[in-house]
């Protein structure tokens, strides 16, 4: 069951209700979730020190250049760069557009370190699901997420099946992935 948006709570029919409900609250802590509140403050957090010795803004951008090339060194991920120069925008927008140089570094080094994927998905955890879905009744959701594993289709692929496209006999099957970048 979907959850009532939160606007819906903090409604009022008079002033003084909407004054009460939104006691405490700011707009400003409903642009991000409290997950990504979280990143950027343990990002932000690590970065303070180095931006503290700072006497001006002109130099800020080459302290953070210094600060990720450090953070490259130590073996620091690269979402966790991401985090810390969202989250000075997001506490200080006055930042934006003068740390150019420190996201040319960031896009740098997203070019040349592989992301880290989630690993693929269990025989025994696809199988868990089909039976999941078989014991619901959803067959054609059991059919799909089996069809997709097996085949090793992408999510885009399964959800463009047809009928059409699937031909079987009792020992084999063959299947047509016309539209897609596979083939």
């Amino acid at each position: 069951m979907p959850v009532e948006p939160r606007r819906v709570l903090l409604a009022g029919r008079t002033p003084a209700e909407r004054r009460r409900n939104r006691a405490g609250l700011r707009l400003r802590d409903f642009s991000i979730t409290a997950r990504t509140r979280a990143r950027y403050e343990l990002a932000v957090g690590r970065l303070v020190p180095y931006l503290e010795k700072q006497e001006n803004l002109q130099c800020m951008d080459d302290t953070i250049c210094e600060w990720i090339e450090a953070q490259w060194a130590r073996g620091e991920s690269v979402n966790f760069i991401a985090d810390a120069l969202s989250g000075l925008h997001f506490y200080w927008p006055e930042l934006r557009g003068r740390l150019r140089e420190a996201w040319r570094l960031f896009k740098q080094w997203r070019r040349v370190e592989t992301p880290s994927r989630a690993p693929p998905i269990t025989q025994l955890l696809v199988r868990s699901i089909v039976c999941r879905a078989v014991r619901l009744g959803d067959l054609q959701f059991a059919c799909l997420v089996a069809l997709g594993f097996h085949a090793l289709l992408r999510t885009g692929e399964i959800l463009s099946l047809r009928f059409c496209d699937i031909e079987f006999d009792l020992t084999r099957g063959v299947l047509s992935l016309s539209g897609s970048k596979s083939g």
